[in-house]
């Protein structure tokens, strides 16, 4: 599965041979990762590549419940 993400939101897609190139990739230790979710470490916490705008996106976006 890889995260499809756009102005509604974030969820899981199926992976495709013919799946665009990821925009961007975060990576950090299982712990670091957590921490990120949980809202107690910041990106500049942990390494990315690509746009960093996705990452931003993630952390604003407030899913309706």
């Amino acid at each position: 599965m890889a995260p499809r993400a756009d102005g509604t939101g974030a969820w899981p897609a199926p992976l495709t041979d013919d799946a665009a190139p990821a925009s961007a990739s975060v990576t950090g230790t299982a712990e670091q990762l957590l921490l990120f979710v949980w809202g107690r470490l910041t990106l500049n916490d942990l390494k990315i590549e690509g746009d960093r705008q996705v990452f931003e996106q993630l952390i604003a976006w407030e899913p309706e419940e």
